[in-house]
């Protein structure tokens, strides 16, 4: 597909800022390790990346990881995207919340969506999976900053990896009282040079992962959006650009899959460097990748609480 026709799609695009995460899940891939600090994109280039991305018409950023809190200039990045594009241009970021507050304080108005990152509703599971420290009450943690979020007006999403570790829980509970507007559960993701060592114990077929798919179909009654993406649903129906600038995107299957990247977008453009990337915007659409993701004001907004 050649770019004109995928601007025709309100595209969305993740950013992944940084490699570096505060957190050591076991399962992670999106861990960058081929790449060098020094080709990390400098403040001063994510800013000129994220203007020609708006100029070029991308209607969403959703800023990741590694952990995209841990960037200092987050919350300036996220204002950025709203001032170039007039409000035109949503921004979400997918975090482990360990450091979302301050940045839900200062810079709620220009962040139209949260994704937290929870994979159990139990303490000690969230900490074998590395997602925490064990005795960290991360799970309640989590539910404290959802309510927040909301209070303030920016609409939640919830993320959890299925992987053997979890595949037999029952979150019900956690996400009945969390109330994301959307809950995406993601298989595991084999990825070679990202998480080879966790392949073999994290790894779970389709039939399970399905299986913990409908264990929470009961969550659509709670108004809960369940959005399901196995390995295929995920594989390249993603925008995604790293931490240096370039579309990365994923070749091959199973335990082979592996990362390719493309040119840096900020010496060819956005248009050239789209031609590069390996993108299906049949499976975009499928796994609902384009939704309602303008802010709704309709959700109250507490003012000085």
């Amino acid at each position: 597909m050649q770019p004109a026709d995928l601007r025709k799609l309100r595209l969305s695009v993740n950013f992944h800022l940084i490699e570096k995460c505060n957190a050591k899940c076991k399962y992670c891939f999106a861990t960058f390790p081929n790449l060098h600090r020094k080709h990390r994109l400098s403040p001063s280039d994510q800013e000129k990346l994220i203007d020609v991305l708006v100029d070029y018409g991308i209607k969403k950023i959703n800023f990741a990881g590694g952990e995209p809190t841990l960037v200092p200039h987050l919350g300036s990045l996220c204002r950025r995207i709203k001032d170039r594009s007039q409000g035109g241009c949503a921004v979400s970021l997918v975090t482990n919340g360990m450091k979302l507050g301050p940045l839900l304080e200062d810079y709620a108005p220009w962040i139209d969506w949260v994704a937290l990152s929870v994979d159990s509703g139990d303490d000690e599971t969230n900490a074998d999976l590395g997602r925490s420290k064990k005795g960290q009450p991360y799970a309640s943690t989590m539910l404290e900053l959802g309510e927040r979020a909301k209070q303030l007006g920016i609409r939640l999403k919830c993320n959890t990896v299925v992987t053997r570790h979890n595949v037999g829980e029952d979150m019900s509970d956690f996400l009945s009282t969390l109330l994301p507007e959307r809950w995406k559960i993601l298989q595991f993701l084999p990825v070679i040079g990202e998480n080879d060592r966790a392949m073999e114990q994290m790894s779970i077929s389709d039939k399970e992962y399905q299986a913990f798919v409908m264990r929470h179909e009961n969550l659509v009654d709670d108004l809960v959006e369940i959005v399901p993406e196995n390995n295929d649903a995920m594989t390249n129906s993603y925008l995604m650009i790293g931490p240096d600038g370039r579309f990365f995107w994923h070749v091959g299957e199973g335990c082979d899959r592996s990362l390719r990247g493309g040119a840096p977008i900020l010496e060819v453009g956005v248009g050239e460097a789209l031609r590069q990337v390996h993108f299906s915007a049949e499976k975009f659409r499928d796994r609902g990748g384009r939704y309602d993701w303008d802010r709704d004001r309709r959700i109250p907004i507490v003012q000085n609480p």
